[in-house]
C-alpha cells in the first residue's frame, strides 16, 4: 500500500482516470496489498476495478508526472484535483485511509490515525479553498471565480449612464 507520503500523487492519479471515466458516486477501498475503486460511469452503469501492488506504483509514477505537467486549471477535472488535496490532507493528518466514499458535498473517510479510528467528512468547498491555497503558494495561478472570469473575457458589463 502507498506510504502517507505517496497518497497525493496516487489518488491524483486514480482521481484522474475517474475523470476519463466520468465517474460519480465513487468509492475508494484500501487494503492490505491493494486497493478496489467503484464508481458509475456516465451512460454505462456501474464499474469497478481492483490495483494491485505493480499498478498502485504505476499510479503513483502517473501522480509525480502529472505534478511537473503545467496544466490548465479549467482542464483539471474534479476528481484528479479534489483527490489530491484529499491525499494531501491526510498525510499532513498522519491518516492511512481505509475507505473513501463520495457522498453528496464532498468525500467521507475512514482510516486510522495515531493509532486511532478516524472518519470525516471533507467538504468539495474546502478541497478547492485548500488547493487554490496550495497552487498560490506554490507560485501557480490562483482559481478565478465566475465574475473574475468574466471580467478577464470582456470587462465589467456597465449599464450606459443617460
Amino acid at each position: 500500500m502507498p506510504s502517507l507520503s505517496e497518497q497525493p500523487d496516487l489518488l491524483r492519479a486514480l482521481g484522474k482516470l475517474l475523470d476519463d471515466e466520468r465517474a460519480s458516486k465513487v468509492e475508494i477501498t484500501f487494503y492490505e496489498t491493494f486497493l478496489t475503486a467503484s464508481w458509475d460511469k456516465h451512460h454505462v452503469g456501474p464499474q469497478q476495478r481492483s490495483f494491485q501492488e505493480w499498478e498502485l506504483q504505476a499510479l503513483h509514477r502517473e501522480g509525480v508526472a502529472l505534478r511537473r505537467k503545467p496544466t490548465d486549471l479549467a482542464m483539471e477535472g474534479k476528481f484528479a484535483e479534489q483527490l489530491r488535496t484529499l491525499g494531501e490532507e491526510l498525510s499532513k493528518g498522519a491518516v492511512e485511509a481505509s475507505s473513501i466514499v463520495e457522498e453528496d458535498g464532498g468525500f467521507r473517510v475512514a482510516g486510522v490515525s495515531q493509532g486511532k479510528y478516524f472518519q470525516r467528512l471533507f467538504r468539495e468547498a474546502e478541497l478547492r479553498k485548500l488547493s487554490d491555497e496550495r497552487r498560490f503558494g506554490r507560485g501557480g495561478a490562483r482559481r478565478l471565480s465566475f465574475s473574475e472570469r468574466l471580467e478577464q473575457a470582456g470587462g465589467e458589463s456597465k449599464t450606459p449612464s443617460s
